[in-house]
């Protein structure tokens, strides 16, 4: 369960900073 636990929210942190990452580049720096 631990693991599992600790997989799915490792998952969901990597997918929400590539979203956010992509959301800055799509908008441009400045």
């Amino acid at each position: 369960m631990s693991e599992i636990a600790l997989t799915v929210s490792l998952l969901s942190l990597v997918a929400v900073l590539g979203l956010w990452i992509g959301h800055i580049k799509i908008r441009g720096v400045g």
